[in-house]
């Protein structure tokens, strides 16, 4: 479901994207200088925000920085 609201959606900007596997995604976040997280309902309704904040300190602690906006 999260793939085709993410296809439509960039479909409708004119843009496009690529799906990542985990490891690719692991990749890109450590070898990032800047993160943006833009939390929303489904990270309320998944109770993420404790993983989320850890991750976030994991992350600031290896000098990435990491931004939240809001959605």
């Amino acid at each position: 479901m999260f793939n085709i609201a993410i296809s439509f959606f960039m479909a409708y900007i004119g843009k496009s994207y690529n799906e990542v596997n985990v490891d690719e995604a692991v990749e890109m976040i450590t070898s990032s200088k800047e993160i943006i997280v833009t939390p929303g309902y489904g990270m309320a309704v998944a109770k993420a925000q404790y993983p989320i904040a850890q991750m976030t300190k994991i992350l600031q602690d290896n000098g990435i920085r990491v931004r939240y906006e809001l959605n």
